[in-house]
Order: structure tokens, then C-alpha cells, then sequence
């Protein structure tokens, strides 16, 4: 993504780990004892903030990491490791990125390996250590042949696959990887398993992890609970750190942190420049002593920081809910509005968005506004459930999506159907009784407002579609959303005591009208890129996106993007790579097995 304003967004490494791993950031080891230039890099070797430790630990199974740092001048990479891979291998001053792929350790003991970044003009190389633990006897071949026959029979694009010659002894991610290319060598046959940008690929969406026999919780998080956050230069080469979505329940939540606050300061030591990044993971870790200032909001626009306050902030393991802020709004034109900031369909949440929707039901909500900026999918489930929550009674038992499958399993397997208020759904035989519970606290109303930016995917898709398919009016407020317009159907099984979730892409969703083209995003009725604000809290005036939808609803009519422009603040963003992108999570059907 390219942008004037460029923001990398920050997630919680407990919470989906994977493919699109990125590292804590320490400073680029050398054979010198030169002091770095800064917390977060080393000048004398051309690499400023690394995302890597001294010796990087490798998954016995085999992982696939993305390392990230900022370089000085052209860069090219040495690897001589027959069990690693780099790519890409040369690059360009500033901002850079290289993926590092590491194949299954077979060999029954440790090993390890380096690699070598070479900046040009730097009087040091930059050398990464990379150290795999042994493998606990992983039988290679029976995951592989099991991935490839979940492959065969449903994934959605499945015709060139058993035509394809792959090597049996790849890790389960590579094999996995080189039948996703097979594919694609065709033509860009799966095309649609993925996101693209600027004409080339960006990630799959289909994707496997293992548990290495280590127990994982999926719905928690372990840090201070600061989940995504924007990073801005103040005078001379100091930094702030902008908090852009704090966890209800997390330690950053109870010490008071909210949206909009800036951080200038980490255990007594300016953000600068040359640390920003590295401040940015302590910041998300906790365990800290923060400085930190409350903005204050010009009633004509513009921002101006608060005095300096400081509280020690701390880590814990805390539930990653999904319902963020549920709030009613009283507008000068009478109308009560429901917020809504949602951040994943995630079943295990589902009462909770039936309590959100109960208390706008009981205030006697005249309209809604949906935010899904933030929200990569979940459950296809919890996306009937949103939807039978908005338009449940008037809509009661018609069509919200419709499952189809490749063609060797559409010729035994019929369409799979979610109905609105219905609790009858394919993957749950013996049905879903939060649909029909959820239409005791249906809102009814035939239109909405969504908040979306690229990172609304698949299930948050799926609202925009499936309600889109029944006439309600769905206006949204923001960027072109993602284009997942493909589900999965997730499996999951044990080789050698370690377990493996496979999630590849097997069904299209359409909507009543048999409308599923969406791969290239919605484009919004309102386009406002929030990147290019200050951001204010969510659910106020002070929040560009809410300021729109709210303006929109109170007068009735579309509102001009250009007046919002001259509340535009001066305060300018900064790149900031820190943690993976978050995982575009699907439009995921509970697994069958």
C-alpha cells in the first residue's frame, strides 16, 4: 500500500501468528562492539531498526517469517543455506521487507544458519542468525498427503492439482505454498485466494499453522492491550506515538489509555526517530513507565497535544472480545444512532452482539452505524447473526448467503443456505440458536451505515453483500474494502502430537440476488481515507469516519468529504512497521472434523 500517509497496521503476535510473522525489534547484531545508533539499528552496517533478534528461533515444522527494517542505501542479501530461503534478495534505500522461509528440520537435531545483508556503502555487513530447533519425528509426508487430498476434493479451485509434482518432504506451509502456485501457474486460475495490490499478490488467503504441541488461546492476547497505533513527528527529531484502538478489559484499557493519546516518552526516554519502532513494540508489550498527553480537538479542526502525564503501564493476558464500543447517540435532529465498533465475527462473542443490539433496541435507535475499519471476518454464522440482528423480522427466513463449491463437489454437494432468523445453517445440523434468539433484539432497519477501510474483509463483506442482496440500503462511509468474496471450510488433525488448522479457500458467497463478483472490493458512497486525520475517538465528531456517517444521518443528506478537509489536522503520520499484518481471518464455516 502506497500512500502520502502510510500507516502499518499493529496486532497482537498471540493472537494469529502465521505467515505474515514479524519480529521484536532489537538492534542488527555485527562482530563490532560499536554502540548502535539508537535502540533500534546500527549505522555502521546501513540497517536502522531490524525486526529480529540476535539468533532467531525457527519452528522445528518448518515457518515462514517476514523480517522488516530500514536501510540506508541499496541492499543485496547472502544466504547459502540449503534449508532457507530469502526473497526477495535485493532492494532499495528506506522502508524494506524480505520473507525468510524455512523448510521442516528432519534431521532429528538443531541447526542453524546465517545470513548476510550487505548495504552499499556501509562499512559493516548485517548478519542474521537463524537457529531451528530439532523436530520431534514429524511425519512430513502424511501431513502433506493429507493436505493434498483436503486440496483435491474441495478446494475451490481444484482442477490443475492432481496434475501438480510437488515434493513430499516440504514443510506443511511450503507444500501447502507450492500447491497455491501450481495453481496460479495456471493462469491465475485461484486468482481470488488472495489479496493484490499495485498488480501482484500479496498473500494468500488460504493457510495452515501447527501447534508444535504448545496449547494456544485463540480469543486472548498477552501485552498492554494497545492494538494498532499510528506514529507522528513532532519538532526536531522527536516522535509521538498515536493509540488508535485499545482493548476493552486490557491493562492499556483500565489505566485509562484511549484513542487519540500520544505517547512521547518510554521509561524515561524520548520516542525519536532512530527508536520509534522499537518504542512502538514496548508500547504493545507493557511493562512499562509511559509519558503520554490527551489531544484536545478544535471545535473548527486542527489538534493540539495536552501537558505531559505519566502512568506505569502494564502486561497481561486478556480476552480479545469483538464487540469494542456499543454506544446510542441523541442528535440535534432528534434521530437516536447506534455505534457499533466491531472488530471480529468471532461465534464465541455472538451474546455479546446480541446484548449490543438489545440496549439499541431498548433506546429506540432510529439508525445504525456499523464500524468494521478494523474487522478481517470470522465467522459466516456471526455474519448471519449481524444480519439478522439489523433486518431479522422483516427479512425473517429469505436468503442472506448462499454457499457454492467447486465443480466436482457442486455436482454431489447442493448449495449451502443462510437465511435471516433462521437457525438452520450447513455446518451446524442440528442449527444455530443464537439466529433465531437474536430476533428478539432485531432492530429493523432497511438502512445502515458502514464504516470500512481495506481491512473489512470476507465475513465484515458479507453484511455489506448479503444485506445489499435483500434491498436494504447499506451506505459506506470510507476506503474500498478488501474483496474477500470466498469462505473456508477449516479442518484440523493431529500428526506425530502436533496439531494442524487448515483453512483453504473451498466455497464462493453470494448473496440472493447470485451476486459473489466482489473481488475487487466494495467502493464506498462516501470515499474518506482516515489515514489523513488525527485520530479522534471513535463514535464522536472528533473521528473523521463518524463525523461523515453522523452528519449524513442528521441532515439526510451525503455529506462533502471536502468540508471534513478543513478539520484535517497538521500533524503528520510517519511509516511504521511493527507487527504482521493482521490475518484476513475469512468467511469461515465451523470445521467438520
Amino acid at each position: 500500500m502506497s500512500k502520502t500517509l502510510s500507516r502499518k497496521i499493529l496486532f497482537m503476535a498471540a493472537i494469529w501468528l502465521s505467515s505474515f510473522m514479524t519480529l521484536s525489534l532489537t538492534s542488527c547484531s555485527d562482530s563490532s562492539s560499536d554502540e548502535p545508533d539508537g535502540p533500534g539499528g546500527n549505522s555502521d552496517t546501513g540497517v536502522i531498526s531490524p525486526s529480529w533478534t540476535d539468533d532467531q528461533p525457527i519452528e522445528a515444522a518448518g515457518q515462514e517469517l517476514t523480517l522488516t527494517f530500514n536501510a540506508t542505501n541499496r541492499w543485496n542479501v547472502i544466504n547459502q543455506s540449503t534449508w532457507l530461503t530469502v526473497s526477495p534478495t535485493t532492494g532499495n534505500s528506506g522502508n524494506s521487507s524480505i520473507k525468510v522461509t524455512a523448510e521442516a528440520n528432519t534431521t532429528g537435531k538443531e541447526r542453524s544458519t546465517t545470513i548476510v545483508i550487505r548495504v552499499t556503502g556501509a562499512a559493516k555487513a548485517c548478519t542474521v542468525k537463524f537457529t531451528q530447533e530439532a523436530s520431534s519425528d514429524q511425519p512430513v509426508a502424511g501431513v502433506n498427503g493429507w493436505i493434498r487430498s483436503y486440496m483435491e476434493s474441495h478446494y475451490l479451485w481444484n482442477e490443475p492439482i492432481p496434475a501438480l509434482k510437488i515434493n513430499a518432504s516440504l514443510s506443511a506451509q511450503n507444500y501447502l505454498k507450492a500447491i497455491l502456485d501450481g495453481v496460479d501457474a495456471a493462469d491465475h486460475l485461484n486468482r481470488e485466494d488472495g489479496h493484490w495490490a499495485n498488480g501482484s499478490r500479496e498473500y494468500y488467503y488460504s493457510y495452515i499453522e501447527s501447534s508444535n504441541g504448545r496449547s494456544r488461546s485463540g480469543d486472548q492476547a498477552t501485552g498492554s492491550g494497545v492494538m494498532f497505533m499510528s506514529a507522528t513527528l513532532l519538532s526536531g527529531n522527536n516522535v509521538g506515538l498515536i493509540i488508535e484502538m485499545v482493548c476493552p478489559g486490557s491493562p492499556a484499557a483500565q489505566a485509562g489509555l484511549k484513542r487519540s493519546y500520544l505517547v512521547s516518552a518510554i521509561d524515561g526516554t524520548n520516542i525519536t526517530t532512530g527508536n520509534y519502532q522499537s518504542m512502538a513494540n514496548k508500547l504493545v508489550n507493557g511493562n512499562i513507565n509511559i509519558t503520554y498527553h490527551q489531544p484536545v480537538f478544535g471545535s473548527e479542526g486542527g489538534v493540539s497535544l495536552g501537558s505531559a502525564k505519566s502512568l506505569q503501564l502494564s502486561s497481561a493476558t486478556f480476552d480479545n472480545v469483538s464487540v469494542y464500543m456499543s454506544k446510542v447517540l441523541q442528535l440535534s435532529s432528534g434521530k437516536k444512532v447506534g455505534y457499533l465498533l466491531y472488530d471480529s465475527f468471532d461465534y464465541g462473542y455472538d451474546d455479546q452482539l446480541i446484548q449490543a443490539f438489545a440496549g439499541f433496541k431498548a433506546q429506540g435507535i432510529t439508525d445504525l452505524i456499523v464500524d468494521l475499519r478494523y474487522n478481517g471476518g470470522g465467522h459466516v454464522i456471526s455474519s448471519l447473526l449481524m444480519g439478522t440482528l439489523i433486518a431479522g423480522n422483516t427479512h425473517k427466513g429469505k436468503v442472506y448467503g448462499r454457499t457454492t463449491y467447486n465443480a466436482t463437489r457442486s455436482a454431489t454437494t447442493p448449495a449451502g443456505e443462510y437465511k435471516l432468523g433462521i437457525a438452520s445453517v450447513p455446518e451446524m445440523p442440528t442449527g444455530y440458536n443464537k439466529i433465531t434468539e437474536g430476533l428478539a433484539s432485531c432492530v429493523d432497519l432497511n438502512t445502515i451505515y458502514v464504516i470500512c477501510t481495506e481491512n473489512t474483509a470476507s465475513a465484515s463483506e458479507l453484511v455489506i453483500n448479503g444485506l445489499k442482496g435483500l434491498n436494504v440500503t447499506v451506505n459506506l462511509i470510507g476506503t474500498t474494502t478488501n474483496g474477500k468474496n470466498c469462505g473456508m471450510e477449516g479442518i484440523s488433525k493431529a500428526f506425530g502430537g502436533i496439531t494442524y488448522e487448515f483453512y483453504p479457500i473451498t466455497f464462493y458467497i453470494e448473496n440472493a440476488k447470485g451476486f459473489k463478483d466482489y473481488s475487487n472490493g466494495f467502493t464506498p458512497d462516501v470515499v474518506c481515507d482516515d489515514e489523513e486525520y488525527y485520530p479522534g475517538d471513535f463514535g464522536t465528531t472528533d473521528d473523521a469516519l463518524s463525523a461523515l456517517a453522523l452528519t449524513w444521518i442528521n441532515s439526510g443528506n451525503k455529506p462533502s468529504v471536502a468540508a471534513m478537509r478543513s478539520r484535517a489536522s497538521s500533524i503528520r503520520t510517519m511509516p511504521l512497521q511493527l507487527s504482521a499484518k493482521r490475518r484476513i481471518k475469512g468467511a469461515m464455516v465451523l470445521p467438520h472434523e
